[in-house]
């Protein structure tokens, strides 16, 4: 006779709850997911408001929606934003004489995508994770630029008051200085023992 037999099958363990120790009680499906519900809620609002006393955000300032309703952005606008970022990465290649080309269809584009309420965002300044994507970052020396935008990758678009997509960024860091090779570092233990 095996185990299972005698004891009857074998269950899963019981998830541990978060707020109490676990139990040898099932809670139904629905309570385990209001409880992680709630868990979200807290750790979203949680983080959140570390996000905006660390960017100088007052606590009552509304979030606005990331991901609009797809029936609501112009269907034009993705289309155009993507034939812009080609256009963007064609700048460099073509012969000269096409440069002025490239320009007047660019500027096309941009208008055609403000006539249907797309602006493109290329803000300066402080980096602000609400509009911006930081996708590298620069050693700031003085230690006045830093958290500062350092320049533009890839300009981010709003249709309205709604982010289509965030501003891509190099961000300035403070300065920390060359650091010693790994051996010099061992070599400057040991002497100091």
């Amino acid at each position: 006779m095996t185990h299972e037999q005698r004891t009857g099958p074998v269950r899963p363990p019981t998830p541990p709850h978060p707020d109490r120790p676990p139990t040898a009680a099932h809670d139904s499906l629905a309570e385990l997911s209001a409880r992680c519900a709630a868990w979200l809620g807290a750790e979203r609002d949680r983080i959140e408001g570390e996000l905006r006393a660390a960017y100088g955000k007052p606590p009552g300032t509304a979030v606005k929606e990331q991901h609009p309703a797809p029936d609501s952005v112009p269907p034009a606008a993705v289309p155009l934003i993507e034939l812009l970022d080609r256009l963007a990465g064609l700048a460099g290649d073509p012969p000269a004489a096409d440069g002025p080309v490239l320009d007047r269809v660019r500027r096309g584009v941009v208008a055609a995508l403000t006539a249907s309420g797309v602006t493109p965002v290329e803000d300066t300044g402080p980096v602000d994770p609400a509009r911006h994507h930081v996708v590298a970052t620069r050693d700031d020396p003085s230690g006045l630029l830093s958290d500062r935008i350092a320049e533009t990758v890839r300009p981010g678009y709003l249709w309205r008051d709604v982010l289509l997509r965030p501003q891509e960024v190099v961000s300035y860091v403070p300065y920390v200085g060359p650091r010693p090779p790994r051996a010099e570092a061992e070599r400057g233990r040991r002497d100091a023992r």
